[in-house]
């Protein structure tokens, strides 16, 4: 969204000190790295300063920069178009909350997205669903957090019909001041689940208990007119139901992996040999059938729950239903592809990007439906706190489920005690590092072989994916 001088002095407020140059700003850097010809730079203070860059912004074709007072006193630059303001990051929040507002005054919906699995999916599943006969905004990548989701924000299109926006969070407290920057009219929790558990101790709750009233923050941007999609499967389904009415919301829509008393579910999934899977839902009670390119359960209520979004804002899905079978499952999330890896075709599942047992356990169990030889490759599931050595040993019963299992090969420490406890009834192997695996993995694929991959990415199997779709095999 384009911002002038006026746009600015009233978006920061009593946070901006100057402004020098007469210059329009529309596109946001906060790193060097990425930056473009023309792009505005905030010099943040995160886990470096970003004033340090300014040098670096200039060469690259940086249009203007928005820095601190306190730097500017002792560091007068010599730049023609300056924004000073006692806070960058607050300038941000700033911004963000002015472009948000200005879409909504333009007649523009907000939609907010939080839980423990499956934002990611959902925002790209809505905005394919939504971008059919409308322009969308979203997410930028996975900037879903204190800093991502206004920086995201601040990229809004001004012609924008919606936004579409993720909101991440690992304490408790984050998704609270994210959604009082967005204030979305639709807000969605997709699931609460085991999820950077290590980040959530009391004496009094369990962690799950702690992780639910952290996503509930939610609610807490919401309203009288607002509307909440809640998953109807979901164990703290009344807590977050009670709250939100509490609240004053009014409009609570359920959607269901299979529960025909929810607004929105799934009533049957078919698994085509082509990977593709045809799923029949119910949206309100309008029956539909369609593909989607992925063979996660999970996915094919998401896809309805996008389907169901977008009925509730008045949208006709009927264009959507046909193409649908074109969306691509976001890399590293569930992604199926037809790879050539050393002269064998092979099918590759790509969920290498995170990782909870959640996810985990409902990705491998829909490995059962596939009669093809399997190769799983699974990496460390992160941030589990107390949990973690259980939690790997539980993804034994998952994978006894698993028929055709050629090998489990698994990645890093906490994998040791999952490969301890099962490999005598599982074919298995283990290594320390995705790095050690490489030349085992290479030796035992074979042409027509099924690979999943799933892990936190932290655990480094994501190199596994990209290593067979690289086709360099030059180990």
């Amino acid at each position: 969204m384009q911002l002038n001088k006026q746009n600015l002095i009233t978006a920061l407020g009593s946070n901006l000190l100057s402004i020098k140059g007469d210059f329009i700003v529309e596109n946001y850097s906060i790193d060097t790295r990425t930056l473009k010809v023309g792009d505005c730079f905030i010099a943040l203070k995160d886990k470096t300063d970003g004033h340090q860059y300014l040098s670096n912004a200039i060469e690259k074709g940086a249009l203007s920069l928005l820095i601190t007072e306190e730097f500017f006193s002792q560091n007068p630059i010599n730049f023609p178009n300056l924004i000073i303001v006692k806070d960058t990051y607050l300038a941000l929040k700033e911004i963000a909350e002015f472009t948000a507002n200005t879409l909504k005054k333009n007649g523009g919906e907000l939609i907010g997205i939080t839980g423990s699995v499956g934002k990611t999916t959902l925002k790209e599943m809505l905005q394919f669903v939504l971008s059919q006969n409308n322009k969308v905004s979203s997410t930028l990548g996975n900037f879903n957090n204190h800093i991502g989701l206004p920086f995201s924000l601040a990229h809004l299109k001004a012609d924008s019909d919606f936004g579409v926006f993720e909101m991440g969070m690992s304490s408790v407290g984050e998704i609270s001041f994210l959604v009082n920057i967005l204030k979305p009219r639709i807000a969605v929790i997709t699931e609460i689940a085991a999820a950077h558990t290590e980040f959530f101790n009391s004496s009094d709750k369990s962690p799950l208990d702690l992780i639910a009233e952290a996503k509930s923050e939610i609610i807490e941007g919401l309203n009288e007119k607002s509307v909440l999609f809640l998953n109807f499967d979901n164990q703290y389904f009344n807590f977050l139901k009670e709250k939100a009415q509490n609240k004053g919301v009014k409009e609570i829509i359920t959607f269901s992996q299979n529960n025909p008393s929810a607004d929105i579910y799934v009533k049957t999934t078919n698994l085509q040999n082509n990977y593709y899977t045809e799923v029949s839902a119910s949206i309100f009670g309008m029956e539909v059938s369609y593909k989607i390119n992925s063979m996660a359960l999970h996915n094919a209520m998401l896809s309805a729950l996008a389907l169901g979004i977008a009925r509730k804002l008045n949208i006709d899905i009927k264009k959507t239903l046909e193409n649908f079978g074109d969306f691509k499952i976001p890399k590293g999330r569930g992604a199926i592809s037809k790879i050539n890896f050393d002269d064998k075709n092979i099918t590759l599942i790509d969920d290498s990007y995170n990782a909870s047992p959640k996810s985990m356990n409902s990705a491998i169990l829909s490995l059962s439906s596939v009669s093809s030889k399997k190769v799983i490759i699974l990496g460390d599931m992160l941030e589990l706190g107390e949990s973690k050595e259980k939690e790997h040993i539980a993804l034994k019963d998952s994978l006894q489920k698993v028929n055709n299992i050629k090998e489990v090969i698994l990645i890093g420490k906490l994998m040791q005690n999952l490969y301890n406890e099962a490999n005598d009834s599982i074919k298995m192997q283990h290594f320390n590092n995705f790095e050690e695996s490489l030349s085992y993995i290479k030796n035992i694929l074979d042409d027509g072989d099924l690979v999943f991959i799933k892990g936190s990415l932290g655990s480094g199997v994501i190199n596994i994916s990209k290593y067979l779709q690289s086709n360099m095999n030059n180990l």
